[in-house]
């Protein structure tokens, strides 16, 4: 029998596939960065709301030393790779990357 880790792995892999298509179409259309910051804003406009609703408005307090290291992250990792993951995708096509 199949268990629910492997449901919610397949399940995974399906959403990201579909993803990488639908971001290839759009590609076509809007530039890398452009494409990128509306996939961000749009996360944010979902996300934010949901962990108000789950966790409550209380902010975690953490030390300027762990913002800034949570900031770079998000920065090179969201930012900077993404584009150019969606710059890579639309150059060499979704089976490719």
């Amino acid at each position: 029998m199949i268990g629910w880790g492997e449901v919610f792995a397949l399940s995974s892999a399906l959403v990201w596939a579909f993803s990488v298509i639908l971001l290839r179409r759009s590609g076509e259309t809007l530039p890398a960065l452009e494409l990128n910051l509306f996939k961000n804003v749009l996360g944010m406009v979902l996300v934010v709301p949901t962990i108000w609703i789950v966790s409550g408005l209380a902010l975690p307090v953490y030390a300027p030393g762990e913002l800034l290291i949570v900031f770079l992250s998000g920065f090179l990792g969201i930012a900077v790779a993404d584009t150019w993951y969606l710059k890579g995708l639309n150059i060499m096509g979704a089976s490719r990357t």
